[in-house]
């Protein structure tokens, strides 16, 4: 696999891993009768990161960098769904997600400060 290949698969897959985790967690909280909204909200937005991940170069092509929104975009679902564990009192799932939410929120500063490079 070439390094730019391997890149843009890196990327769409942890797109895709954060879309299904956003999307189970809506799903786990549909159990709950008053967090109805707060579940179709997570599984609507699952789906919106799904969307970005299927077509993010007609996306990037028609409306610029589209890559540190996203991420920017996953890393606050992601601590928000930190923040839920955490109120729900599991014990070690938490400090997961918050390392997945760091993990993005600087893979979102990394690729807004990165400046694009030419090819020679």
């Amino acid at each position: 696999m070439e390094k730019e290949a391997k890149k843009v698969f890196l990327e769409r897959f942890a797109h895709f891993m954060a879309a299904l985790t956003v999307f189970l967690k809506g799903l786990s909280m549909l159990d709950t009768p008053d967090k109805g909204a707060a579940a179709f909200l997570l599984m609507f937005l699952s789906l919106l990161f799904l969307a970005l991940a299927l077509f993010h170069g007609k996306i990037e092509q028609k409306i610029g960098p589209l890559k540190p929104v996203v991420f920017a975009l996953e890393a606050l679902v992601i601590g928000i769904i930190a923040f839920l564990y955490w109120e729900e009192g599991k014990t070690y799932l938490p400090y997961v997600y918050w390392a997945v939410f760091c993990a993005y929120a600087a893979l979102a500063v990394f690729s807004f400060v990165k400046k694009p490079t030419r090819a020679v």
